[in-house]
């Protein structure tokens, strides 16, 4: 647990710590796509707010 030696794990807890990284990768893109998109409805708001869009 000290961060070094060589560690060992079986094939299903690989499985399991695979799946979880499959996961957290998703939901990582999910929230980046969420605040992408946010940012442009944010975006549009404001640009029809100033009178830039109808």
């Amino acid at each position: 647990m000290d961060g070094s030696g060589d560690i060992s794990i079986t094939a299903a807890e690989h499985e399991v710590l695979t799946e979880y990284f499959r996961l957290r990768f998703r939901l990582d893109d999910m929230e980046r796509q969420r605040l992408y998109f946010r940012g442009h409805t944010d975006c549009i708001s404001y640009l029809k707010k100033v009178g830039a869009l109808n």
